[in-house]
């Protein structure tokens, strides 16, 4: 499994952002989808953790916004 992460840096002539491709290997995400499967975590944390596993660029406050019940987000 492929998956483009956002890179982001900071430097004296301000931000830049790129895009890395990082390859995931199938056992990698399995062994984490086994993890999650099986840990105590609530029902909420395991659909947030399998949603951010799915598509790695979502936002956490997309996330939050798709949640059901909905999550507040905060800026501060």
């Amino acid at each position: 499994m492929t998956t483009m992460i956002l890179e982001r840096s900071f430097d004296s002539k301000g931000i830049s952002d790129r895009f890395q491709e990082y390859s995931l290997e199938p056992d990698l995400f399995a062994e984490l989808e086994q993890f999650i499967a099986t840990s105590d975590l609530p029902h909420n944390v395991k659909d947030t953790a399998r949603r951010k596993l799915a598509d790695p660029t979502l936002s956490w406050e997309t996330i939050a916004q798709n949640s059901t019940p909905p999550v507040v987000t905060s800026t501060a």
